[in-house]
């Protein structure tokens, strides 16, 4: 019976000798040991190796032409043992990581002109309390005297202020401050402005305004006179929001375009007009709606090939630390 050694040689008592490499890729693309002759004897292990563990196994010549002597065998040193196979997957290696770079790119980068994507904002209350029922992780609008804390809302991040929240005391309001317009049960005459439409997630924002509502604009009449999200009165409350959160539907207007867009917040207390809100984002496709809630997402063939790259890296990289 004949001992065989870890690497799948039979070990006899009579010298052995690797006469050329000792993987090779076969007809089947599969890694396989060339026979090993010895002396009075016919070669009868081999050691096999699925395309798996491809990236191990580049490595394995230079294992073998590296052992020590061994008093009962000698090994030939195989000419440029690995190069060709560790050249192929560190070039390999090279292309993917190169490829991951760019893909990590083009999703990260903001869009640079309109056209192209979306904006997305987020406000964030840097002290948010845990002890009140609703998620207080935005930023409040709230009365306070002369001015309190309005909220100032630029929806293409383009360093101008697009529509501004405020409260007065009485009504909390969304005020277009350019060329703007919000989704609002709009006032009979003589009455101005009117009650901002609160929208559900996933709701169309775009030119045709819900039913009974209309895309109405901040009037200048001694003061801006925009959209009511709640009103406080002596007969109670009045607008869509005391107590509910939800969607504002904006637009803004850019060379003879709309722009859609949406604002989310809410109104915690249905007797206090004072708001909180979390986040925006606009659509920079000219005259195309946009949905409720809707943000840009990576693309899911983007992922699966960075997750595929990564993997690739980390296991190169063990190998090599396996040395």
């Amino acid at each position: 019976m004949r001992r065989t050694t870890p690497m799948g040689v039979p070990a006899g008592p009579e010298a052995r000798k690797f006469g050329r490499p000792a993987l090779g890729f076969g007809p089947t693309d599969s890694l396989h040991a060339p026979p090993v002759h010895t002396r009075g004897e016919t070669p009868v292990d081999t050691f096999h190796c699925s395309s798996d563990v491809a990236g191990s196994a580049a490595q394995f010549n230079e294992s073998v032409s590296a052992m020590p002597d061994h008093p009962t065998r000698t090994f030939v040193r195989p000419p440029h043992p690995g190069t060709a196979d560790t050249l192929l997957l560190r070039s390999a290696s090279s292309r993917i990581a190169v490829v991951c770079i760019w893909l990590a790119w083009l999703l990260a980068r903001p869009a640079a002109s309109f056209g192209q994507g979306f904006v997305c904002q987020q406000w964030v209350n840097p002290n948010p309390r845990d002890d009140v029922p609703w998620d207080d992780s935005g930023v409040w609008v709230r009365y306070g005297h002369p001015t309190g804390t309005p909220l100032d809302v630029d929806m293409d991040l383009d360093g101008t202020v697009d529509f501004q929240i405020s409260s007065d005391g009485t009504t909390l309001g969304i005020f277009a401050t350019g060329n703007g317009e919000v989704i609002a049960l709009r006032s009979s005459p003589p009455d101005m402005g009117g009650s901002a439409a609160r929208l559900s997630l996933g709701q169309s924002i775009n030119s045709l305004a819900p039913v009974s509502y209309d895309w109405v604009e901040t009037i200048d009449f001694y003061g801006p006179v925009g959209n009511s999200l709640i009103t406080s009165t002596t007969s109670g409350q009045l607008g869509f929001w005391g107590g509910q959160f939800g969607y504002l539907g904006v637009r803004i207007q850019k060379n003879g375009d709309w722009y859609y867009g949406w604002i989310r917040g809410g109104v915690p207390l249905s007797i206090v007009p004072e708001g909180i809100f979390y986040e925006a984002a606009l659509s920079l496709t000219p005259n195309d709606g946009i949905l409720a809630g809707q943000v840009p997402e990576p693309s899911t063939c983007a992922l699966l090939i960075g997750g595929g790259v990564l993997m690739v890296w980390f296991r190169r990289r063990r190998n090599e630390g396996r040395g």
